[in-house]
Formats: C-alpha cells, sequence, structure tokens
C-alpha cells in the first residue's frame, strides 16, 4: 500500500522582530520579492499586509492604527486590521497575509506565485 503524502503546511518567512516595532505602530519589510506592512497588534500579535494603499498607493507602513484599523497616512482611508477591508468602502481591501509570531519573531506564510 502506496503511502499518502502529508501536507506539511506553508513555508514561513521570517520577517522582523515584534518587539522592534511598539504596540499598535507599523513597520516597512521587504520579503518573497514584496514591500509589506506588519502591524503590532499586542504584546505578542502581529498581522502582515501588502504595503501599498489600493486607493493612491500610500505606504501603509507610514501609516497608524485606530479603532481597529490601519489608517493610510495619504487620505486616511482605514483598513480593518482584521481581514484587509477598507471600512469606508468594503470596494476595496488590502492583502493580508497568513503570519504567527514565533520566539519573538515574526512570520508571514509564504505566499503563492500567481
Amino acid at each position: 500500500m502506496a503511502e499518502t503524502p502529508t501536507n506539511p503546511g506553508p513555508d514561513w518567512i521570517p520577517l522582523c522582530r515584534l518587539d522592534a516595532i511598539g504596540i499598535g505602530r507599523a513597520r516597512y519589510v521587504e520579503a518573497a520579492n514584496r514591500p509589506l506592512c506588519v502591524v503590532r497588534l499586542g504584546e505578542n500579535d502581529a498581522a502582515v499586509f501588502d504595503d501599498a494603499c489600493p486607493h493612491a498607493g500610500g505606504p501603509l507602513s507610514g501609516g497608524h492604527v485606530e479603532d481597529g484599523c490601519l489608517v493610510c497616512p495619504l487620505h486616511q482611508w482605514p483598513f480593518r486590521l482584521a481581514d484587509g477591508v477598507c471600512a469606508d468602502t468594503t470596494a476595496f481591501r488590502v492583502r493580508k497575509y497568513p503570519s504567527r509570531v514565533r520566539d519573538g519573531t515574526v512570520e508571514m506564510a509564504m505566499p503563492d506565485v500567481k
């Protein structure tokens, strides 16, 4: 009987140390040939998004966290930290990547290349 291959899960890419980001603050990083925005949500939690606002390309890593949203510094568009959807108009969203904090390092699941 042949063995069924197991799915090992995603490859995780280290992005930055969590303690290098203040709680409620964002930081720019590059990984997997992408500009990314890492947001520290709490003592041991972070979220990872594409760094460009879909409205005008503003750097989300230069924004701030307010009312559960990452706010773009150019035109103040708020993107929900939970899913990346714009809180003002659901027609826009920023891609959110699966992420985790492991041994104090923020990691992101390697995105599918398409």
